[in-house]
């Protein structure tokens, strides 16, 4: 059963995350919106401890840092933004085996350009968890729609 990804503008867009979705659920043995529902509260995580200050550190995978800025705005008001930086594995394994595109960087560029640093942030964007929060409804209420009973119960919910 196809999983909905949520305030995606194409299909097209939600394709390498829905494929990720039904990989991890298939490794796990439970359905999509389990899984998606545990990304988002995985995703909140990280935002909620970057936020306050520290760093997430996975294993193999990267680390999230609040990096501060050297630069000042113009109100000389010090501040951090949200930073990622691949572990050395994650890193050669992308340079060892992705096929080479230009359809990526584009769309990279495209969401740096989108969402850039403004001059003063905006306080509906300093709440980065109301997204996850959002997309955790619409994947419970996608469930619902599909079937299942409760998709917040270990075995992930059983279609009834």
């Amino acid at each position: 059963m196809p999983i909905k990804i949520p305030s995606f503008p194409t299909a097209e867009s939600a394709q390498p995350l829905k494929k990720v979705i039904e990989w991890v659920a298939e490794q796990m043995g439970v359905n999509e919106y389990h899984v998606a529902q545990t990304m988002t509260y995985f995703l909140e995580g990280i935002i909620n401890r970057v936020s306050m200050g520290d760093g997430v550190s996975i294993p193999g995978f990267g680390i999230f840092v609040p990096y501060a800025l050297l630069k000042t705005s113009r109100r000389k008001i010090p501040y951090c933004v949200p930073v990622f930086s691949p572990s050395r594995g994650f890193r050669n394994s992308v340079k060892l085996t992705a096929p080479y595109s230009m359809k990526w960087r584009e769309k990279h560029e495209t969401h740096k350009a989108n969402n850039r640093r403004g001059k003063r942030p905006r306080k509906e964007r300093m709440m980065g968890f109301t997204a996850m929060n959002a997309m955790r409804i619409a994947f419970e209420s996608n469930a619902r729609k599909e079937g299942f009973d409760d998709i917040n119960s270990p075995d992930g919910g059983i279609k009834g």
